[in-house]
C-alpha cells in the first residue's frame, strides 16, 4: 500500500492517465472538424449542383415564356413550380456551413423559389387563353427576379467574384436587365408599368 501511495509512484501514473485522456480528447476533436469540413463540402457541392439545374430549367422557361409573350401566345405560368428536394432534405443541417450570411442567402433564394412555385401553381388547371396579361406579366416579375438571385447564389458558390467577368447566355443577359428595370420602376412606386406592359414590339 505504501508503494502505491508512494508520489514517485502516483505522479508518473497520474501524468500518464492525463496525457493519454488528452490525447483521445484532441483525436476525437480532429476527427470532428475533419468530419464537420467534409460535412460543409458536401453540402456545399450539392447545393451548387442544384442550383446549376435549376439555373439552366428556369432560363429555359424564362425564354419560352417570353417568347409565347412576344407573339401574344399566352404562355403556361405552372413551368415555373419545381421541387427543391437537395434543399428540402439539408434545410435543417445549414448550420454545418458555419457562415450566417451563406446561410441567410441559400435561404433568401430558395424561399424565392417556394414563392415563385406557389404563385405558379394557382394557374393550374385553368386554360391559358383566360389569363389577365398582369397575372401573367406579375409572374414574369417573380420569375426574373428568382432567375437573377439563382445566378447569383450559383455564381457565389462556384467563386465567381461578384464583379467578375463570366459568361451569361442571352436569356441570362436580358434578366438581369429586366431585373434592373424592373427595380428602378418599384422604387419609383411605378409597379403598373410592369403589370401593363405589352410584348409584341419587345
Amino acid at each position: 500500500m505504501e508503494v502505491l501511495l508512494d508520489p514517485r509512484t502516483i505522479a508518473p501514473l497520474l501524468l500518464g492517465a492525463a496525457l493519454a485522456l488528452l490525447g483521445g480528447v484532441v483525436t476525437q476533436f480532429i476527427f470532428w472538424r475533419l468530419s464537420l469540413s467534409h460535412s460543409k463540402s458536401t453540402l456545399l457541392t450539392a447545393f451548387r449542383a442544384e442550383l446549376g439545374v435549376i439555373r439552366g430549367n428556369l432560363g429555359s422557361e424564362l425564354a419560352g415564356y417570353r417568347d409565347s409573350l412576344r407573339i401574344n401566345d399566352p404562355p403556361t405560368p405552372t413551368v415555373f413550380s419545381r421541387p427543391t428536394p437537395i434543399f428540402s432534405a439539408n434545410a435543417g443541417h445549414l448550420g454545418q456551413l458555419r457562415d450566417n450570411d451563406l446561410v441567410e442567402h441559400i435561404v433568401e433564394v430558395y424561399n424565392s423559389l417556394q414563392s415563385l412555385s406557389e404563385q405558379a401553381m394557382l394557374y393550374k388547371g385553368i386554360d391559358n387563353s383566360s389569363f389577365d396579361l398582369q397575372d401573367l406579366n406579375s409572374v414574369h416579375l417573380a420569375a426574373t427576379t428568382t432567375h437573377v438571385q439563382v445566378m447569383k447564389l450559383h455564381n457565389r458558390l462556384t467563386n465567381v467574384p461578384p464583379d467578375g467577368k463570366i459568361n451569361l447566355d442571352e436569356t441570362e443577359v436580358e434578366s438581369r436587365k429586366y431585373f434592373a428595370d424592373h427595380a428602378k420602376l418599384l422604387e419609383a412606386g411605378q409597379i403598373h408599368a410592369i403589370l401593363d406592359r405589352t410584348w409584341h414590339d419587345a
